[in-house]
C-alpha cells in the first residue's frame, strides 16, 4: 500500500507537470488527486487493491492522450498511453473498461483529429504495444473465459441504477471512514452506509471553473489550457452523472436485446466512475490555477489553490479519523482461522470466478471424498501441490475428490512411477482423480500451465525489449539533433 501511494504521487506529478508545464501547480494537482476522498475510500475502507492501483495508471492514460493529440515534437508519442493501459489491464479489468469507454468518447469528440494519420498511427501503435506487453496475461485470461463462472451470470439486471449515489453523498465534506455499500432499496432505514464521495473540493472546483468561463469575455477558445480544462470538465461531469442513480444504466442494459447487459453488469457499481471523475477534476483544478495566474490574478490563484487543498485536507483528515476509530481488525494466520471467524460468509465475497454449480461454503470442507473400496491413507498440501496416498482394493476403477477446485491446468502423477492419472470435475467442482483397480501409492496433483501460456510470456518479454530499444534509439536521436542544433 505504501509503495502504491508513493508511486501514485510520483506518477501523477510527472504526468500533470508534462501537461500543465508548471511544477508547483502539478504538485498541487497531485496533492488533491492523491488525497481525493474516493481514492482514500478504495485504499483504506474498501481495500480495493486493484482499483486504487489502477488509479496509479490513470494519469498515464490521460497524459498519453494529451501527448498524441497536442504535442508535435515527439515521435514515440504512444508510449505513455501504452504503459497506462498495460498497467490498468494487469491491475483492474473494470477500471480498464471504464478508461476505454472514456478514451473512446474522447476520440469520438475529436473525430477529425483522431483520423489524421499522424494521430491514428500513434493510437494503433499504442493498441498493438498494449497487446504485446500484456500478451502473457491476456492469453490465460481469455483461455479461462471459455469456462462458466459466476461472474458471467446476469443476476443484477434492472438493479444497476439502484447502486448509484446521490449528490448529497458525492459532494460531502466529511466522508465516512466506515460502512458498507447498499442499493437504494436495501439502504432504506439502514444506518452506517459508506460514503460515495467525489468530495466538496471538486464540487467547488467545477463551480469556480464555470464561473471563470462565464465571467471572462477575453477567453480564447483555441487556448490550449482552456481546451484541456473544458475537455476535463465535460468528462468529469459525465463521469459524475454516470455515478448517480439518475443515469439510465438499466435502460442501457436492455438496449439492442441486451447486447450491453454484460458490460453494465461487470461494472457492478456506477460509483466506480468516481475514479475517472477524480482525475479529470484534478486537471480542471490545475487549469483554473494556470489561467488565474496568467490573468494577473496571482493572489486569487493562490487563495483558490490553497482553499481547495484545505478542503481536500479536511475531507482526508476526517476520513482517516473516522476510519481509525470505527474499523476493526481481523487476524488470519491459517485457512482454519477463516472458518472460525465471523467473516467466513464473506470469505469468497461475491463468488466471482467460482465455477458454476459450486456451493460457496463447500470450500471450507477439507475432507477427501472417495468411492467404493478406495482407502485414503493420507492427504496433505505442500508447496502449492496436493499429495494423496490411497489404495484401491477393488477390481474396478474408482475416484478420489480432493478439496481443490478443478480449474484448467491441473495434472496428476504418481510420485514414484510418474504415471499420469485422469482428472475430471467431481462433486462441487472438486478435482476428481480417477484411480485404476489395484493401485497403491501416492499421487501428486499440481497446476501446470499450458505450453502456449509460456509462449505468450516469451512474446511479452521480447515485445518489452523491442519497445525499450525503440525508445532508447528515439531518445539518442533526439539528443543528437539537439546537439547539432546548438
Amino acid at each position: 500500500m505504501l509503495v502504491i501511494n508513493i508511486a501514485t504521487i510520483l506518477v501523477s506529478y510527472y504526468c500533470f507537470d508534462k501537461i500543465i508545464k508548471d511544477r508547483k501547480i502539478a504538485f498541487a494537482g497531485c496533492t488533491v488527486y492523491s488525497l481525493a476522498p474516493y481514492r482514500l475510500l478504495c485504499t483504506y475502507l474498501r481495500c480495493s487493491v486493484g482499483e486504487y492501483t489502477a488509479m496509479l495508471f490513470l494519469p498515464l492514460v490521460l497524459y498519453g492522450l494529451y501527448r498524441i493529440y497536442e504535442e508535435t515534437d515527439k515521435k514515440v508519442k504512444w508510449l505513455p498511453l501504452a504503459i497506462g493501459f498495460s498497467g490498468l489491464i494487469q491491475c483492474h479489468v473494470i477500471s480498464t473498461l471504464l478508461a476505454t469507454i472514456f478514451t473512446a468518447l474522447f476520440c469520438l469528440a475529436r473525430l477529425k483529429e483522431t483520423f489524421q494519420w499522424k494521430n491514428f498511427k500513434q493510437l494503433l501503435i499504442a493498441v498493438f504495444a498494449v497487446i504485446i506487453i500484456d500478451f502473457w496475461f491476456l492469453v490465460p485470461f481469455l483461455d479461462y473465459f471459455r469456462f462458466d463462472y459466476y461472474s458471467t451470470e446476469l443476476t443484477a439486471l434492472g438493479n444497476t441504477n439502484a447502486q448509484g449515489t446521490y449528490p448529497v453523498k458525492l459532494f460531502t465534506l466529511f466522508p465516512r471512514g466506515a460502512g458498507d455499500a447498499y442499493s437504494v432499496a436495501k439502504g432504506v432505514g439502514v444506518t452506517g452506509e459508506m460514503s460515495y464521495p467525489l468530495g466538496a473540493a471538486f464540487g467547488v472546483v467545477g463551480v469556480c471553473y464555470l464561473f471563470y468561463l462565464l465571467s471572462r469575455k477575453d477567453i480564447k477558445k483555441k487556448d490550449k489550457i482552456i481546451k484541456i480544462g473544458n475537455c476535463a470538465l465535460i468528462g468529469g461531469c459525465i463521469a459524475t452523472f454516470m455515478a448517480c442513480v439518475w443515469f439510465p444504466w438499466d435502460f442501457i442494459q436492455e438496449m439492442f436485446n441486451g447486447k450491453f447487459a454484460m458490460i453494465v453488469q461487470n461494472i457492478q457499481f456506477p460509483w466506480r466512475m468516481l475514479g475517472i471523475a477524480t482525475l479529470l477534476f484534478s486537471v480542471v483544478f490545475m487549469c483554473l490555477i494556470v489561467k488565474l495566474r496568467e490573468s494577473d490574478d496571482k493572489k486569487i490563484a493562490r487563495v483558490f489553490g490553497l482553499s481547495v487543498i484545505a478542503l481536500i485536507f479536511i475531507s482526508a483528515s476526517y476520513f482517516y479519523s473516522d476510519n481509525e476509530e470505527r474499523r476493526w481488525s481481523l487476524y488470519l494466520q491459517e485457512e482454519a482461522d477463516i472458518e472460525k471467524s465471523d467473516s467466513n460468509v464473506n470469505a469468497v465475497m461475491g463468488g466471482e470466478y467460482l465455477l458454476k454449480g459450486t456451493d460457496r461454503d463447500c470450500w471450507l470442507d477439507t475432507e477427501v471424498w472417495s468411492e467404493g473400496k478406495l482407502s485414503t491413507l493420507d492427504y496433505r498440501r505442500e508447496g502449492g501441490s496436493s499429495f494423496v496416498t490411497c489404495q484401491n482394493g477393488g477390481e474396478a476403477e474408482t475416484y478420489v475428490d480432493i478439496p481443490v477446485f478443478c480449474y484448467k491446468g491441473y495434472r496428476a502423477k504418481d510420485v514414484q512411477t510418474k504415471e499420469d492419472f485422469l482428472i475430471v470435475s467431481g462433486e462441487q467442482n472438486r478435482i476428481r482423480v480417477i484411480i485404476p483397480a489395484g493401485y497403491n501409492g501416492t499421487i501428486k496433483i499440481r497446476f501446470r500451465e499450458p505450453w502456449y501460456w509460456r509462449v505468450s510470456e516469451l512474446i511479452s518479454v521480447i515485445g518489452v525489449i523491442m519497445i525499450f530499444i525503440c525508445f532508447k534509439k528515439n531518445r539518442d536521436t533526439r539528443k543528437r539533433e539537439a546537439v547539432s542544433n546548438v
